[in-house]
């Protein structure tokens, strides 16, 4: 997989893509919309930061990639509402956190994934939040939605927005 596979949003893909490639990306992004793209699309934003090749793209044959889109690499975590609740309680937020505070085993970035994220408690959205504000270093926030208008304006307004 790689940006030309994306066409659909061409023009945020680039925006996307040229951050990535200037190093110069944001610590939060809401990918919001209906397509069944979006989870893919932030395995693909992962991928492109912490592929070996380094050039701002994801090759998809290396290790790294490999396991980004397998969902192993230990360095990108996907977090998803309980099956019962479907919700995301504050037990998944605090882990979130403390998994991006450790030291990265591999790759050169953290990436933690919620996603529908908009089924986040409101007590979680609160302890989400202080870690929104204050990311760890070279740790990015990837919050795949249908919904953004159930999330707390506070969590929006510290994400750039993919649509």
């Amino acid at each position: 997989m790689s940006w030309s596979d994306f066409n659909q949003n061409a023009a945020t893909v680039r925006f996307v893509e040229k951050a990535i490639r200037a190093g110069r990306f944001g610590h939060a992004y809401l990918i919001t919309g209906e397509s069944r793209q979006k989870l893919a699309l932030a395995r693909q934003i992962a991928a492109a930061l912490n592929c070996e090749r380094s050039d701002g793209d994801a090759c998809g044959t290396c290790d790294s990639c490999r396991k980004i889109f397998a969902d192993r690499h230990p360095e990108v975590r996907l977090f998803r509402p309980e099956s019962k609740s479907r919700k995301i309680e504050i037990d998944t937020v605090r882990e979130l956190e403390r998994a991006c505070f450790l030291k990265a085993s591999e790759g050169r970035h953290k990436v933690g994934i919620l996603i529908d994220a908009d089924r986040l408690t409101p007590q979680a959205q609160d302890a989400f939040l202080k870690t929104l504000e204050e990311p760890p270093k070279n740790t990015l926030f990837l919050l795949v939605t249908s919904e953004p208008e159930r999330l707390k304006y506070t969590i929006l307004s510290r994400c750039l927005r993919i649509n």
